[in-house]
């Protein structure tokens, strides 16, 4: 399980992170196309859409999200919240540094899939990503992962109380990050309306995804109530016994 969420996480920061490079290109001028263009917020659009799955080929919507929310949920059933944050640390921060070492493959792809799109021209040496990147990714990652969890324990406590620190999270998230959750999810259905197959096959995963979640923590719940069932019950008659 561990392997899992490591590799989710990394999947997730390497997006992020490839994706950079092509802001920091149009941000440096490296850019070139038509002067009725504005190359920089074409550039920005692409990067934000690719890193969400939207744009570059990629055969699935949120591809990081969705590793990541499967893996989050999986992991985090039973554990205790020392645990998780022990662990959950420890993968983040493992999946950051091989993110960032594999960043720039990324950001290869995603500017031969830039320049094939939109017939501009990236010039000179390739920029790789920053601090400041790298920490809003990490932050999107947290984010996402304490939403997860928050739902899981949500579930498991049928209470909305786990849910207040990713509503606060996601308040600053939205205030940090350019391209928000109102941006891809518009992009989003506007491209189902449209018969996109990739928009339309993404969504449905949505539903199928969280009925899966919910449904497997159902069952570890329920067999691990049969476990400790015949322990319980067993240490009753020595009770009798005893006394």
């Amino acid at each position: 399980m561990f392997a899992l969420l490591f590799a989710a996480h990394t999947l997730f920061l390497w997006m992020f992170l490839a994706a950079e490079g092509l802001e920091r290109m149009a941000e440096a001028g490296r850019i070139s196309g038509s002067l009725a263009v504005d190359t920089k917020a074409i550039a920005y659009g692409f990067a934000a859409e690719w890193r969400h799955g939207m744009a570059g080929g990629w055969p699935l919507y949120m591809p990081g999200f969705f590793a990541t929310a499967i893996a989050t949920w999986v992991w985090s059933c039973g554990r205790p919240l020392r645990r998780l944050l022990a662990e959950g640390i420890t993968v983040m921060a493992l999946a950051a540094l091989t993110a960032k070492l594999f960043a720039h493959i990324g950001t290869r792809y995603i500017i031969e899939a830039f320049e094939h799109q939109t017939n501009l021209q990236c010039e000179g040496v390739l920029l790789g990503s920053t601090v400041v990147g790298s920490g809003l990714g990490l932050y999107t990652l947290l984010t996402w992962s304490t939403v997860i969890i928050a739902g899981q324990r949500a579930v498991a406590s049928r209470s909305v109380w786990p849910l207040w620190l990713p509503v606060v999270l996601n308040v600053v998230l939205a205030q940090i990050r350019p391209w928000t959750v109102g941006d891809f999810t518009e992009l989003w259905g506007r491209r189902v309306l449209q018969g996109d197959g990739v928009a339309i096959i993404s969504l449905l995963l949505v539903p199928s995804a969280a009925a899966f979640l919910v449904w497997y923590q159902l069952k570890l719940h329920h067999a691990l109530k049969e476990q400790t069932s015949p322990q319980r019950q067993g240490a009753e008659p020595q009770r009798i016994a005893e006394s």
